[in-house]
């Protein structure tokens, strides 16, 4: 009788925990994009790294807010205004992704920085140099600006440390200090597999220069989870200060969304169009490594496309 007294407590307990399981792994087993809807609102109040100015911070609130609903944002506006916010959106995103993962499988991850200097992360260890920033930036009292782009340069060692691949889209002729292009060719160095040097011809662009609507960064990821992550940015880097269009698009890849996907197979097209699935050819064949490792997350991209296969005639 006693021991049946005991057991009818363990019983209970038992069912309890049964029941209780699910509801506590649905709470911790968040999708990425569910987990960063509710996160960086609160990363824009950070005291340390968040948004001070009142005004700029609640405008990355409602940015943000367009982003959950409509899965992108465009604005226009000033440099303070646009790289405060967009800046802001940026950093945390890759600060999140790079948090909430330990490892990616080489070619899950793809980051593609396409500007007409070399992407600023990779440039600096995160202490600022000549003509880094421009005059105007470095002017301002709000250093918001500047220390986002700063701490992107470890978010980038971070992201290659954890098997990422970084493309480096760039022109030519680069208004990179000698300084900075050591630093870039140091990076290479240690990653040499990991990071593609892609050199856009100047020849292939229209009217010869870099196309404003294509200057931004893109994401091309399948997380550990197996959730896959796409996004996407427009804006301006930050060695000028002008009035620019901003946005982001992104998405997760089983449901897609038609604007952010269209954004997506536009600035793809612009790469692969600019050459790019022939440098990672020649890259890969370079490392001793299948091509098909750097062009996985792009393939479906490519199908039903010309772009990829009618490359800038050098």
């Amino acid at each position: 009788m006693r021991s049946s007294r005991h057991f009818i407590p363990i019983l209970i307990g038992a069912i309890f925990l049964f029941f209780l399981a699910p509801l506590a792994n649905s709470s911790v087993d968040t999708t990425f994009l569910s987990y960063v809807h509710q996160k960086l609102p609160i990363a824009f109040d950070n005291k340390k790294t968040g948004i001070l100015d009142p005004a700029l911070n609640q405008l990355a609130h409602q940015v943000w807010q367009d982003v959950i609903t409509h899965g992108y944002s465009v604005q226009k506006g000033t440099d303070k205004e646009m790289r405060t916010v967009f800046g802001q959106i940026q950093f945390h995103l890759e600060q999140q992704l790079i948090d909430r993962n330990k490892e990616f499988p080489f070619g899950s991850a793809v980051w593609i920085i396409h500007t007409p200097d070399i992407a600023t992360p990779l440039v600096t260890t995160g202490i600022l140099t000549e003509n880094l920033i421009s005059k105007d930036i470095l002017l301002d009292n709000d250093r918001t600006r500047i220390d986002t782009a700063l701490a992107r340069a470890k978010i980038i060692r971070d992201f290659l440390a954890k098997g990422g691949i970084v493309i480096a889209a760039h022109q030519a002729n680069s208004l990179r200090s000698q300084e900075q292009i050591a630093i870039f060719s140091s990076l290479k160095k240690q990653y040499p597999t990991q990071i593609i040097d892609f050199i856009i011809d100047e020849a292939c662009l229209p009217e010869k220069k870099y196309p404003e609507n294509r200057l931004g960064a893109t994401y091309l990821m399948q997380l550990p989870t197996g959730e896959i992550v796409e996004m996407t940015n427009q804006g301006a880097q930050i060695n000028t200060s002008l009035i620019a269009t901003w946005g982001v698009w992104m998405q997760e890849g089983h449901h897609s969304n038609q604007a952010v996907e269209k954004r997506l197979q536009e600035n793809i097209e612009f790469l692969f169009t600019n050459g790019l699935q022939d440098v990672l050819k020649r890259h890969a064949k370079l490392q001793g490594i299948a091509p098909e490792k750097y062009l996985t997350r792009f393939t479906r991209y490519m199908k039903g496309s010309d772009a990829p296969n009618t490359p800038c005639n050098k």
